[in-house]
């Protein structure tokens, strides 16, 4: 089994500490958390900023061996340890897990992807013959809001064959007939984490409360890019006007919503099914409050 190393430490104790990461000697100038200095100051974005709470594991790496989330621990912390992100595995193991989650199918918008490769890789350096339980158990604290996880554990034994016979596979539908199940084209991207993800969600949100903080009303205008296929862009769009009220209580809503078809990359079916986004918006309003209304 993996065991997850994941601490952040004392905090203070080794300030300006040193590490490696993807085998460069790195020393951050000031302590932060571990996720805003691959992301901000290396530029590594195959480590995803999901919730910046020790939650969701898009953020995974590879400490000293283990898997641990990004934004757990303080770089101070970290003293002579030995970090692996995406970008640091090797050429044949990049070509390994893409084609193995690629593969199996298991790449959907791929926000979680690169997390579950190194769960995957921190697993397999340890275990090259796992069982499903272990597997299980290996991708224990990565969430993927897209799929059931059996894709996902497929492609894990999928890689362990490919990681043991030393060989990657013919894919099995290389044809491209109609119906043929044929691998994403962008599952190459998605897995190692260099994909773009374009802005799918517009909102106009307009909020007012009383002098006693209390809102009276809000009103919003949703669009919606579902890309070229709509992928359950419906579905989302309308999960997104549901829930853009937020967890309060007022009876004046307006919400208007629109869905567009474009020539983006498919959209629809991805982190948070729409509700992340109206309401980061209502929150952001909320923060613009006076402190004394919010108090209410």
């Amino acid at each position: 089994m993996v065991r997850d190393i994941c601490d952040s430490g004392e905090k203070g104790v080794n300030a300006m500490a040193e590490f490696t990461v993807n085998g460069a000697h790195v020393a951050p100038q000031k302590n932060i958390k571990l996720l805003r200095f691959l992301r901000d100051e290396l530029h590594l974005t195959s480590v995803k900023d999901g919730c910046s709470q020790g939650a969701c594991g898009a953020c995974t790496v590879i400490i000293d061996g283990a898997p641990c989330k990004a934004c757990v621990p303080d770089t101070d912390t970290l003293e002579g340890r030995t970090i692996i992100t995406v970008e640091g595995l090797s050429d044949w193991e990049k070509e390994a897990y893409t084609f193995a989650y690629a593969e199996a199918g298991a790449v959907q918008c791929g926000f979680c992807i690169p997390g579950m490769v190194l769960c995957t890789k921190a697993l397999l350096d340890q275990n090259p013959d796992p069982d499903e339980t272990e597997i299980r158990y290996a991708l224990r604290n990565n969430y993927c809001r897209c799929t059931g996880y059996v894709k996902i554990i497929a492609a894990v034994k999928l890689a362990a064959q490919i990681m043991r016979e030393g060989v990657i596979p013919d894919a099995k539908a290389k044809d491209w007939r109609l119906g043929s199940r044929v691998q994403r084209l962008d599952a190459r991207e998605k897995a190692l984490g260099t994909g773009k993800y374009p802005d799918d969600y517009y909102m106009d949100v307009t909020m007012g409360c009383d002098a006693q903080g209390i809102i009276q009303g809000v009103k919003a205008v949703v669009t919606s890019d579902t890309g070229g296929y709509m992928s359950l862009g419906g579905p989302v769009l309308q999960r997104a006007c549901t829930h853009a009220a937020g967890p309060y209580a007022y009876e004046n809503f307006e919400i208007e919503g629109t869905a567009y078809y474009t020539n983006n990359p498919p959209a629809g079916a991805f982190r948070g099914f729409g509700v992340t986004q109206t309401c980061f918006a209502t929150e952001t309003l909320l923060n613009s409050f006076p402190l004394e209304s919010r108090a209410q």
